[in-house]
Protein backbone atom coordinates (compact mmCIF):
# COMPACT_ATOMS: atom_id res chain seq x y z
CA UNK A 1 0.00 0.00 0.00
CA UNK A 2 0.99 3.26 -1.68
CA UNK A 3 2.01 6.12 1.67
CA UNK A 4 1.09 9.33 0.77
CA UNK A 5 1.90 12.52 2.95
CA UNK A 6 1.77 16.43 2.01
CA UNK A 7 3.81 18.63 4.02
CA UNK A 8 2.08 21.80 4.02
CA UNK A 9 2.30 22.67 8.06
CA UNK A 10 4.07 24.84 10.53
CA UNK A 11 7.50 24.41 8.88
CA UNK A 12 5.94 25.94 5.82
CA UNK A 13 5.05 29.10 8.11
CA UNK A 14 8.69 29.22 9.89
CA UNK A 15 10.29 29.37 6.81
CA UNK A 16 7.83 32.11 4.86
CA UNK A 17 7.60 34.39 8.39
CA UNK A 18 11.97 33.97 8.01
CA UNK A 19 14.22 35.63 5.33
CA UNK A 20 12.81 35.06 1.69
CA UNK A 21 16.04 32.93 0.86
CA UNK A 22 17.32 30.49 3.28
CA UNK A 23 20.74 30.93 4.61
CA UNK A 24 23.30 29.98 1.72
CA UNK A 25 25.08 26.69 2.44
CA UNK A 26 28.54 25.62 1.46
CA UNK A 27 29.14 22.76 -1.05
CA UNK A 28 31.72 21.06 1.20
CA UNK A 29 28.60 20.20 3.38
CA UNK A 30 26.74 18.85 0.84
CA UNK A 31 29.63 16.98 -1.13
CA UNK A 32 28.15 16.44 -4.87
CA UNK A 33 25.09 17.36 -6.81
CA UNK A 34 22.18 14.87 -7.01
CA UNK A 35 21.58 12.67 -10.21
CA UNK A 36 19.48 14.22 -12.78
CA UNK A 37 18.18 11.28 -14.46
CA UNK A 38 16.06 13.68 -16.66
CA UNK A 39 13.15 15.93 -17.51
CA UNK A 40 9.81 14.41 -17.93
CA UNK A 41 6.35 16.13 -19.12
CA UNK A 42 3.52 12.83 -18.28
CA UNK A 43 3.85 12.69 -14.85
CA UNK A 44 0.38 14.25 -14.02
CA UNK A 45 -0.10 17.23 -11.40
CA UNK A 46 -1.62 15.34 -9.08
CA UNK A 47 0.50 13.75 -5.31
CA UNK A 48 -0.55 10.16 -6.74
CA UNK A 49 0.77 10.67 -9.97
CA UNK A 50 3.60 12.43 -8.91
CA UNK A 51 4.13 9.59 -5.92
CA UNK A 52 3.19 6.68 -9.12
CA UNK A 53 5.70 7.99 -10.87
CA UNK A 54 8.84 7.89 -8.31
CA UNK A 55 7.47 4.27 -7.06
CA UNK A 56 7.61 3.18 -11.20
CA UNK A 57 11.61 4.46 -11.24
CA UNK A 58 12.20 2.87 -8.19
CA UNK A 59 10.89 -0.64 -8.49
CA UNK A 60 12.83 -0.49 -11.67
CA UNK A 61 15.92 0.43 -9.71
CA UNK A 62 15.23 -2.98 -7.66
CA UNK A 63 13.47 -1.66 -4.81
CA UNK A 64 10.09 -3.10 -3.28
CA UNK A 65 7.00 -0.68 -4.29
CA UNK A 66 5.44 -1.88 -0.47
CA UNK A 67 8.48 -0.17 1.11
CA UNK A 68 8.08 2.98 -0.67
CA UNK A 69 6.69 6.51 0.83
CA UNK A 70 5.81 9.28 -0.68
CA UNK A 71 5.57 12.98 0.64
CA UNK A 72 5.13 16.28 -1.14
CA UNK A 73 7.10 19.12 0.22
CA UNK A 74 4.49 21.53 -0.91
CA UNK A 75 6.38 24.55 -0.61
CA UNK A 76 7.98 26.71 -3.53
CA UNK A 77 11.45 26.69 -4.19
CA UNK A 78 12.88 30.50 -2.77
CA UNK A 79 11.36 29.17 0.53
CA UNK A 80 12.64 25.56 0.44
CA UNK A 81 16.27 25.64 -1.11
CA UNK A 82 19.62 27.03 -0.28
CA UNK A 83 21.99 28.50 -2.75
CA UNK A 84 25.29 26.13 -3.09
CA UNK A 85 27.92 28.68 -2.24
CA UNK A 86 32.02 27.75 -2.98
CA UNK A 87 30.54 25.37 -5.97
CA UNK A 88 32.35 24.21 -9.00
CA UNK A 89 32.63 26.60 -11.68
CA UNK A 90 29.93 26.62 -14.48
CA UNK A 91 27.08 25.01 -11.57
CA UNK A 92 24.52 26.88 -10.14
CA UNK A 93 23.75 24.90 -7.33
CA UNK A 94 20.35 24.78 -5.06
CA UNK A 95 20.18 22.30 -2.10
CA UNK A 96 16.96 21.62 0.14
CA UNK A 97 17.68 20.27 3.52
CA UNK A 98 15.18 17.29 3.45
CA UNK A 99 15.44 17.22 6.82
CA UNK A 100 14.16 20.35 7.88
CA UNK A 101 10.75 19.26 6.18
CA UNK A 102 10.59 15.87 8.21
CA UNK A 103 11.98 14.34 5.32
CA UNK A 104 14.31 10.86 6.41
CA UNK A 105 17.07 10.39 3.57
CA UNK A 106 15.06 9.75 0.18
CA UNK A 107 15.87 7.70 -2.33
CA UNK A 108 14.65 9.77 -5.02
CA UNK A 109 13.10 13.33 -5.51
CA UNK A 110 10.95 15.05 -8.25
CA UNK A 111 10.78 18.57 -8.50
CA UNK A 112 8.03 20.42 -10.50
CA UNK A 113 9.21 23.59 -12.55
CA UNK A 114 6.72 26.76 -13.79
CA UNK A 115 8.95 27.44 -16.56
CA UNK A 116 11.03 24.82 -17.58
CA UNK A 117 11.46 22.90 -20.93
CA UNK A 118 10.23 19.75 -19.01
CA UNK A 119 7.73 20.39 -16.06
CA UNK A 120 9.19 17.18 -13.41
CA UNK A 121 12.38 16.64 -12.99
CA UNK A 122 13.87 13.50 -11.64
CA UNK A 123 17.06 13.05 -9.26
CA UNK A 124 18.73 10.17 -7.62
CA UNK A 125 19.65 10.72 -4.72
CA UNK A 126 23.16 10.73 -4.08
CA UNK A 127 26.06 11.19 -1.54
CA UNK A 128 24.45 13.15 1.33
CA UNK A 129 20.70 11.74 1.29
CA UNK A 130 19.78 14.86 3.58
CA UNK A 131 19.96 17.06 1.15
CA UNK A 132 18.87 17.58 -2.43
CA UNK A 133 21.21 19.18 -4.64
CA UNK A 134 20.29 20.56 -7.90
CA UNK A 135 22.05 22.41 -11.04
CA UNK A 136 19.83 25.27 -12.21
CA UNK A 137 22.09 25.45 -15.15
CA UNK A 138 20.97 21.56 -16.17
CA UNK A 139 17.02 23.08 -16.84
CA UNK A 140 15.96 24.67 -20.09
CA UNK A 141 13.62 27.44 -19.72
CA UNK A 142 10.53 27.57 -21.96
CA UNK A 143 10.32 31.40 -21.42
CA UNK A 144 12.39 33.33 -19.76
CA UNK A 145 14.90 32.07 -17.65
CA UNK A 146 15.15 29.40 -14.71
CA UNK A 147 15.50 30.61 -10.90
CA UNK A 148 15.23 29.72 -7.57
CA UNK A 149 11.50 30.81 -8.01
CA UNK A 150 10.67 28.89 -10.89
CA UNK A 151 10.27 25.57 -8.54
CA UNK A 152 6.94 24.65 -7.65
CA UNK A 153 7.41 22.14 -4.95
CA UNK A 154 9.22 19.10 -4.25
CA UNK A 155 8.16 15.46 -4.17
CA UNK A 156 10.21 12.68 -2.41
CA UNK A 157 10.13 8.84 -2.29
CA UNK A 158 11.76 6.74 0.99
CA UNK A 159 11.66 3.44 1.55
CA UNK A 160 14.33 0.74 2.34
CA UNK A 161 17.66 1.78 1.11
CA UNK A 162 19.13 -1.52 0.90
CA UNK A 163 18.21 -3.76 -2.54
CA UNK A 164 19.69 -7.10 -1.81
CA UNK A 165 22.15 -8.24 -4.53
CA UNK A 166 21.51 -10.82 -6.98
CA UNK A 167 24.16 -12.93 -6.27
CA UNK A 168 22.96 -13.26 -2.42
CA UNK A 169 19.55 -14.49 -3.38
CA UNK A 170 21.16 -16.73 -5.63
CA UNK A 171 23.30 -18.32 -3.07
CA UNK A 172 20.57 -18.22 -0.38
CA UNK A 173 18.82 -20.81 -2.78
CA UNK A 174 21.23 -22.81 -3.13
CA UNK A 175 21.73 -23.32 0.42
CA UNK A 176 18.65 -24.49 0.85
CA UNK A 177 18.52 -26.62 -1.99
CA UNK A 178 21.73 -27.99 -0.47
CA UNK A 179 20.16 -28.28 3.13
CA UNK A 180 17.24 -30.02 1.94
CA UNK A 181 19.53 -32.60 0.15
CA UNK A 182 21.16 -32.95 3.02
CA UNK A 183 18.12 -33.87 5.20
CA UNK A 184 16.79 -36.44 2.60
CA UNK A 185 20.09 -38.56 2.85
CA UNK A 186 19.77 -38.45 6.62
CA UNK A 187 16.31 -39.64 6.20
CA UNK A 188 17.28 -42.38 3.99
CA UNK A 189 20.03 -43.50 6.19
CA UNK A 190 17.76 -44.13 9.40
Amino acid sequence: MKRITAFVGVGALVLSASSALAAPIDYSIVAVEDYLVGGFDNVGNSDADEADFLFDYLVSQGYSESDLTYQKIDVDGQSSFSEVVNDPVGTDLWAINFAAFGVTDPLAFLVKFGNAESEHYLYKNLASTQYGVVDLSDIVARAGEITITSISHTGTASGATTVPEPASGSLMIFALGALTAARRRDGKRA
